[in-house]
């Protein structure tokens, strides 16, 4: 199999994304994957990370393909995990505090960053619309970052998800209560709790 074909099929069985390192341990040198950038073949998502063209048409999946640190977040997460019907108008993810965030800002995504010890907290998989795995923040994570000062999540879209919370049978008030300590937020979460069950 020529070497081109080859790098495209590690990204093909890779959904979509093969990244410099992969290319490497295969022993193909890194000049064919900016050849097949030229070729409008691949694209270059970011640092040593390339994805196919139509990849980037499920575009939470593209996001979480460029930005591997990033978690989608806030009104992103309530979406992905059911609790909004709103599609969010910009995307938000969730970056540790030293991570450069220019680029991501300059395609749109809203952007929040973190301490590092609390970015990998309540972060689980989560399917887009169109099937394909993404990380986003647990329920309860997001319930505490939305809540959380400088949010910009409008009430409305903070009190549907309480209540849709509240409703939840797989709600985890204890994980919700430990979240909301963590991030000094536990009597905003104790007003909407109280306010809704």
């Amino acid at each position: 199999m020529p070497t081109k074909d080859k790098i495209i099929e590690i990204a093909m069985n890779n959904h979509g994304s093969v990244s410099y390192r992969e290319v490497a341990i295969e022993g193909i040198h890194g000049q064919y994957l900016r050849e097949l950038v030229r070729e409008g073949r691949l694209e270059r998502a970011e640092r040593g990370q390339y994805v196919l063209p139509d990849a980037m048409k499920d575009e939470m999946e593209g996001l979480q393909l460029r930005f591997g640190r990033g978690v989608f977040s806030h009104e992103s997460a309530l979406f992905l995990l059911e609790y909004s019907d709103r599609t969010p108008l910009r995307h938000v993810m969730t970056f540790p505090r030293k991570y450069n965030v220019t680029s991501a800002s300059s395609i749109g995504v809203r952007t929040h960053r973190v301490d590092e010890r609390n970015h990998g907290l309540g972060i689980r998989s989560v399917k887009t619309a169109y099937g394909h795995e993404v990380r986003a923040y647990s329920i309860e994570r997001t319930l505490c970052d939305i809540v959380r000062p400088r949010s910009d999540v409008t009430i409305e879209i903070v009190v549907d998800a309480f209540r849709r919370y509240a409703g939840s049978s797989e709600r985890n008030p204890i994980l919700l209560v430990e979240y909301a300590r963590i991030f000094h937020v536990e009597d905003r979460v104790r007003f909407y709790m109280e306010a809704l069950m």
